[in-house]
């Protein structure tokens, strides 16, 4: 490390940090972000680790705690909490850089790492949403780095065992997913001492002993995985999906893999053919073995989706975009020697300017643009339609907590109808849906504003409906309804999704 890798980070570090706050402008909360917005901010820490078990959003108690600090210096504006997302991000380059600097040379790592960090579609969505999905990447990228600071030592000492410990505890304790990571990287560790005929128990000891925290976790555990029953919103991955993952769903990143294999074949054939002795230099195997341990969660992962549940989704992929980057700065390493005629060092430094430029043009400014999520603001629009003293219901479980934040003055519920969420012709989310605003009525967050639908259609005589095409609510349990007449008042945007709202009375 030096001077010049210092410029290099910090240059990625800024493009991270302006790129949040270039698409956050203009786009208000998006309800995923929600979810952990309320928890981090309430009022009472304990009773946020209350509702924190019983479900109330799916993350590990060190995303909210993290965040929380983050809030009561940065303020809890949405884009605060985007910036935190921003700067784990690139908090996890930096140790990934530090971590692949121990083996490769700075032009390698310079073209690697940004080149992967900013044309994985799935890495730019996450890079402007304020989840946990940054800070998940940042506590792998610390676990990484570990396992590399301790993988060329044979007797480890005592505060070395401890910082693995943490790295470890705190990846678990971020992210329910942080395990599966938590487990890659061990299973490097063992991997990489088998390849070097030696045994650290006290090392792998020290790394699973974190998993303590899945203990305190376990409430908390269970009812985020009951959010997904009868069924995830997610559906049953093909061969397909794999092959996309594979590549992070990027086109870049495939064409830049093919092109890679071509040079290694073309290599290996002049090679053969000039019958030069060559033997491949094994000093960077850890980095080699934990960027195959993290990739190998992509079809680990999918082989898993394929029976119950679905958790194949691209953001829960996201930490082996590290692994995609040390093993692309192996590939470079061998591919680029160190001593090269002028012609190959201008090529090589041409190829750093053209990752930037073409990472900053195509991938950071152009291609967000289309991002629908979070949306741009559209509560006000609909404020502008709908009265302050009478309930009106929202259909979307999405538009319900965004504008229940956004506009506070309005009457706003959401309504808990089990039997309509369960219709065949309902959409897959529409369960997740149900148990997320139940474990948020059980938790205390909105708590009057989601009731049963049939206590409340008992109740009211006069309210209004935000609807949409795709729910079912509003068509089965009121439009039908012979006691009600209805009446469409006008329509908003919200993105590409049109919603539509009615006034209905009570014929008696």
């Amino acid at each position: 490390m030096n001077r010049s890798d210092a410029v290099w980070l910090t240059l990625w570090l800024a493009a991270t940090l302006l790129e949040c706050l270039r698409l956050s402008w203009g786009r208000q909360f998006w309800s995923d972000e929600i979810f952990g917005w309320v928890m981090a901010r309430d009022p009472s820490l304990r009773h946020m680790f209350a509702a924190w078990r019983l479900g109330a959003d799916g993350g590990g108690i060190f995303y909210y705690l993290t965040v929380r600090a983050w809030m009561d210096v940065f303020g809890d504006s949405a884009l605060a909490l985007r910036m935190f997302t921003a700067f784990c991000m690139g908090v996890a380059l930096a140790l990934t850089w530090v971590t692949s600097r121990r083996w490769y040379r700075l032009e390698v790592v310079a073209v690697s790492l940004p080149f992967c960090w900013f044309t994985a579609h799935s890495m730019l969505r996450q890079m402007m949403v304020g989840r946990f999905y940054g800070l998940l990447m940042a506590a792998v990228a610390g676990a990484v780095l570990c396992y590399c600071v301790t993988a060329e030592e044979v007797s480890l000492s005592l505060p070395k065992l401890g910082a693995v410990f943490a790295a470890h505890c705190f990846l678990v304790g971020v992210h329910p997913f942080g395990l599966l990571y938590s487990a890659a990287v061990i299973a490097a560790m063992i991997a990489s001492d088998v390849f070097q005929r030696r045994w650290r128990p006290w090392l792998y000891s020290a790394a699973i002993a974190g998993w303590w925290i899945l203990w305190p976790s376990r409430a908390a555990m269970s009812a985020s995985a009951a959010v997904g029953k009868p069924h995830f919103w997610t559906t049953t991955p093909v061969l397909g999906d794999l092959c996309d993952a594979l590549a992070f769903w990027t086109d870049e990143i495939q064409w830049l893999g093919l092109f890679i294999l071509f040079c290694i074949a073309v290599r290996w054939f002049i090679i053969r053919r000039t019958k030069r002795p060559t033997q491949m230099e094994t000093v960077d195997s850890p980095a080699l073995v934990i960027g195959i341990a993290l990739v190998a969660v992509i079809p680990a992962l999918w082989i898993v989706s394929l029976h119950g549940t679905s958790y194949f989704v691209d953001r829960y992929l996201l930490p082996t975009i590290i692994g995609a980057a040390l093993l692309l700065c192996a590939a470079l390493e061998r591919l680029v020697p160190a001593q090269r005629p002028a012609w190959l060092s201008w090529s090589v430094g041409c190829a750093v300017l053209a990752t930037a430029a073409g990472t900053v043009w195509g991938a950071v400014w152009d291609m967000p643009n289309f991002y629908k999520v979070p949306p741009h603001s559209y509560t006000s629009r609909m404020a502008s339609l709908l009265p302050r003293n009478v309930p009106v219901v929202v259909e979307r479980v999405d538009i319900f907590a965004e504008s229940i934040v956004a506009e506070p003055e309005i009457s706003l519920n959401y309504l808990l109808d089990w039997e309509t969420v369960l219709s065949p012709k309902s959409l897959r989310g529409e369960v997740s849906g149900y148990h997320e605003m139940k474990n948020w009525q059980i938790s205390g967050y909105y708590a009057s504003a989601i009731q049963p639908s049939e206590q409340f259609l008992a109740q009211q005589r006069e309210f209004w409906v935000v609807s949409d095409p795709s729910e079912l609510w509003f068509a089965h349990r009121v439009q039908n309804n012979p006691a009600f007449t209805v009446e469409r008042v006008g329509e908003f945007r919200r993105e590409s999704d049109v919603e539509t709202i009615w006034h209905v009375r009570r014929k008696d």
